[in-house]
């Protein structure tokens, strides 16, 4: 009885080892793979990557929004961390007005380039296109943090903000900025006219505090 319970008691001890062994094999193969993984793309993929976001590029100068994101697609398959073409297809699908992919695409353009104002930017014009006004100006906000005489910016954000009624000492120096660094006539003209409604309800409050 003794020898029996002994027999079966080695052989789960023979099996519990066996199962460790697969298991150590298969955290093995799994940190392989994690490795293989993390390694990214081959400089043929990148180059490939490059050249298919490039020809996106010139796709979408010609208004082929269509093949632009099919190309721009390509290139991330063959490196998805390639901030260019996230963003390049965010524009492209925002110009066919698939809000939720550009959303995501221009998300994923901002976490790859932290440094990069125009993914916030376009998420800014995108949430103005589709009439969530302080949702777009937070974007715009965030831009000009990452960098604050970004010009497309500064004409989303007075803009925005004018629209909210949110006539501060912000949009104010954000408008005579703007109005430093603006070239296009049409523009520089709603700068002025931004400018001159807030300095008039900045004047009107110090009245109001006297």
């Amino acid at each position: 009885m003794k020898r029996g319970v002994l027999h079966r008691a080695g052989g789960e001890r023979r099996l519990a080892r066996v199962l460790l062994a697969a298991a150590l094999v298969a955290m093995f193969a799994g940190g392989c793979v994690q490795r293989r993984q993390s390694i990214g793309p081959t400089n043929a993929e990148r180059t490939r990557a490059m050249q298919l976001a490039s020809d996106a590029v010139a796709a979408a100068k010609k208004d082929d929004h269509t093949r632009a994101i099919e190309l721009n697609r390509q290139a991330l398959e063959a490196d998805p961390e390639l901030a260019a073409a996230w963003h390049n297809l965010g524009t492209s699908l925002l110009s066919q007005q698939k809000y939720g992919d550009a959303q995501l695409a221009f998300e994923r353009a901002a976490e790859l380039s932290p440094t990069d104002p125009r993914p916030y930017a376009n998420l800014g014009v995108l949430y103005r296109e589709a009439g969530w006004y302080k949702d777009a100006l937070r974007y715009f906000d965030q831009a000009l943090e990452r960098e604050p005489t970004h010009l497309e910016s500064l004409r989303g954000a007075v803009r925005t903000a004018l629209e909210l009624g949110q006539f501060d000492q912000k949009t104010l120096d954000r408008a005579r900025q703007g109005m430093k660094l603006e070239t296009d006539q049409a523009w520089r003209g709603e700068f002025e006219r931004a400018m001159v409604r807030l300095e008039s309800e900045e004047q009107a409050r110090e009245t109001t505090l006297r």
